[in-house]
């Protein structure tokens, strides 16, 4: 499998020594020639409403011009700063967060001449935002911060860090802590005691959280407590940054629904606390991703942040009771259901009535929403026998298909793997016909893509329900760039899409999304895009923060020491025939390295029979061959092929140019059609079998045509094509004796050698009768 860093263009990261003799060639200097790469942003927290001074450091920030904002908030180079955007190490911004953003994490990117860095991301937030303090390593140099803040900072190696608030008797105290979620190394261990010393709570890993903590703590007596936070491992570091939140917000909540519908308003409350306030969440058409909301319990209290789904049902909300076959919750069918297992051992079902032959499919999400709940699911009949069931393990999320046996009612039974229960404990159902859709999901989150060339971003495709061709584009894409249609053929679980910079000038950066679309003429097949692999490959994550995982964006890059060409953007190949196409590169007058070329995606991306044997770029060498072969097995339709620069390096392949997509059309080795000038012969007759011959291109040699299935007394003279005829007459003549025969359908045949092989090749031929 082709993998890719952030940026996929050329190099993505300076430190990559495997592509730094490539930079070397190119530029005077390493870091002239690599995209900005961010190491730290305090604050990694911004207050909702406000302007906030933000300092990025890192590597090659030199000429930054921008800091890429996909989230509700501006940002721009600050003033009075002197030679802002010039150092190499650090940048500052003043970013502007509306007062009626959105809580919750969005992504962010420095951008300057040489390309976007890879993403990072950021929590707004309605509370005030408290810088950490430099030396707060020891207990009496905590640092005070007043309750209903959000502390920004970074845990150092073998270091612990110590706040200090005063509290009430009786008081109750949220806090949190935002690290894995953000891509951070820490693995928060956070601790709350009082002034004497007693140990009030700890907390390491909150389920759903990733490894981060989150908690409610009701303090026992009035007076001085402390908040000590580390590494569980006592690790630390510029990578190891946290945001941490005390107050008094809500933590123990689940939205209801925990689905929305796409391009509706829908108000969403919450369970977990009665006394928390509606939200109302507004969802565009883009059905498949996660987005935020917060509760409150008064008009100026924020929470933590939880997610809702974008879906393309109606959406319910269980009621209880509702655990036995008997207080099951009748729901129809094409619904969202949302619950919640309030308790150990709950378990919720639901009932629908189904028709015989119906194909159902049942799609729950829980972690997705980081929510703690395993989810174990079950499809019974009106008898109680499991027609289905699924657990989920944690590597994807649990889905049911059946076809139903029988008319009747049909039970979903829901609990928890473990058989936990809580406030916490909610989950999605999508219950419904098993309808076509499609779900694509890109491997690459950022790409640079330098002047003049072209990037590819791999893609898995999901297809319930349809196996037809698609269509695939990036689209919506920043001025200067384009994205050209790849041709994906029927079945085909993987591809690519292009993306080619043919004009943006330096430091354009800005978000894309991939569509598809069936081109079979059927009909409208819905489809929604992430690029969870890419979140994943960024954070380590299993399960990266809903909110952000359908976010790509790309880049102007750096020119590069080569670009990439091809000497036929269409070809077509017959079954049985290879053709070859020329690669051709571009070179700087002293770049000489050579180049490895590759298929992407390597394998799954191609039809049955279609393969491609990709030549690299000798050192020095300008031209490669690139061989496309089918077999007869090999279906007829056009299909698009992608080849790229890698770089391979143990189990990484890292893609640093693409060339620009080849349309393939694949067809038959040869199409034969004839036509007879007299379909009705008497005995000692004659005619003629005009035979019109389509060779594919590769097909060079002569062939021998024939008729076959002639009737009896009949026969029909055998003749050879050369190479440079497209036609061929043959002559037809009925014996003296011949008995009469019924209109016969003859067949035509062409005999061509490929390669060491003699193939033959028939078609339907005219009709003909013999009549006396």
């Amino acid at each position: 499998m082709i993998r890719f860093f952030r940026s996929a263009a050329f190099v993505a990261a300076a430190s990559m020594a495997c592509c730094a003799a490539l930079v070397l060639l190119a530029a005077p200097s390493p870091v002239s020639a690599a995209p900005p790469v961010v190491t730290s942003i305090q604050p990694r927290a911004w207050t909702i409403g406000t302007t906030q001074r933000v300092t990025v450091r890192g590597k090659n920030l030199q000429g930054a011009t921008r800091l890429l904002v996909l989230g509700d908030a501006e940002a721009r180079l600050a003033d009075g700063v002197a030679n802002n955007g010039q150092a190499a190490d650090h940048v500052v911004f003043d970013v502007q967060v509306p007062t009626d953003a959105v809580a919750g994490p969005i992504v962010v990117a420095v951008v300057g001449p040489r390309g976007a860095s890879p993403p990072a991301l950021v929590v707004l937030d309605r509370l005030a935002v408290v810088t950490q303090s430099a030396d707060n390593t020891q207990l009496p140099k905590a640092q005070s911060i007043p309750a209903g803040s959000c502390v920004s900072g970074v845990v150092g190696n073998l270091s612990r860090h110590y706040f200090k608030f005063a509290g009430k008797a009786g008081q109750k105290m949220a806090f949190e802590v935002v690290a894995r979620r953000l891509g951070s190394a820490l693995d928060p261990l956070l601790r709350i005691f009082d002034a004497g010393g007693h140990e009030v709570t700890y907390a390491d890993d909150t389920q759903g959280l990733s490894g981060d903590c989150r908690f409610l703590v009701t303090l026992p007596a009035d007076g001085e407590y402390f908040v000590e936070l580390r590494d569980i491992r006592y690790q630390g570091g510029p990578q190891h940054f946290f945001v941490l939140r005390v107050g008094d917000f809500p933590v123990a909540f689940v939205p209801q629904p925990l689905g929305v519908p796409a391009e509706q308003t829908t108000t969403v409350r919450f369970a977990g606390e009665p006394e928390l306030l509606p939200a109302v969440v507004r969802a565009t058409d883009r059905w498949g991703i996660w987005l935020p909301v917060s509760a409150k319990r008064g008009e100026q209290t924020p929470s933590a942040t939880a997610y809702v789904a974008v879906g393309r049902v109606p959406e319910l909300v269980e009621h209880e009771p509702n655990d036995t076959s008997e207080t099951a919750q009748l729901v129809p069918l094409d619904v969202g259901v949302s619950g919640t297992l309030a308790e150990p051992g709950d378990r919720d079902t639901f009932a629908f009535a189904g028709a015989k032959g119906t194909v159902v499919r049942i799609d729950a999400a829980a972690r997705e929403a980081h929510l703690p709940t395993l989810l174990h699911l079950q499809l019974v009949d009106g008898s109680g026998k499991v027609l289905a069931a699924v657990e989920d393990i944690g590597v994807t999320k649990p889905t049911l298909r059946a076809t139903l046996p029988a008319d009747g009612t049909y039970r979903v039974i829901v609990g928890d793997l473990r058989g936990e229960g809580s406030v916490m404990h909610g989950y999605r159902l999508r219950i419904a016909r098993s309808r076509p859709e499609v779900r694509l999901d890109a491997a690459v989150v950022s790409a640079n893509v330098a002047p003049g060339t072209l990037t590819a971003i791999p893609v898995q495709i999901d297809r319930v329900g349809y196996s037809g061709a698609l269509r695939l584009r990036a689209v919506d894409l920043p001025s200067g760039f384009a994205g050209a249609a790849t041709l994906v053929a029927p079945g085909v679980a993987a591809s690519a899409v292009t993306i080619e910079a043919k004009s943006p000038p330096a430091g354009t950066a800005g978000a894309f999304r991939i569509v598809a679309e069936p081109i079979d003429g059927s009909a409208k097949v819905p489809v929604a895009t992430t690029a969870l692999r890419g979140w994943q490959d960024v954070t380590g994550l299993k399960w990266p923060v809903p909110a952000v995982t359908h976010v790509q964006y790309v880049a102007a890059g750096e020119p590069q020491p080569f670009a990439l060409e091809v000497s036929d953007r269409e070809v077509t190949v017959g079954q049985r025939l290879s053709r070859n196409v020329t690669l051709r590169a571009r070179r700087d007058e002293k770049f000489d390295a050579p180049i490895t070329m590759a298929l992407v995606p390597e394998k799954g991306g191609l039809p049955s029979g279609l393969t491609i044997k990709a030549a690299s770029f000798a050192k020095g060498k300008s031209e490669a061959t690139v061989t496309i072969s089918a077999t007869d097995k090999t279906p007829s339709g056009r299909y698009t092929v992608i080849l790229a620069a890698v770089q391979k390096a143990k189990n990484r392949t890292t893609v640093l140019q693409a060339a620009p997509p080849i349309t393939v059309t694949v067809r038959p080795t040869l199409r034969l059609q004839a036509r007879i000038d007299r379909p009705q012969l008497k005995p000692g007759e004659k005619a003629v079998v005009h035979v019109e011959l389509d060779r594919s291109p590769g097909l060079t040699g002569p062939l021998q045509v024939e008729l076959v299935g002639l009737p009896k007394g009949v026969k029909a003279v055998r003749r050879m094509v050369p190479p440079e005829a497209s036609a061929v007459d043959l002559p037809v003549e009925v014996a003296a004796d011949a008995p009469a025969a019924a209109a016969t359908r003859l067949r035509v045949r062409a005999t061509v050698s490929i390669g060491k092989n003699n193939v033959a090749i028939e078609a339907d031929g005219p009709t003909l009768a013999v009549v006396r």
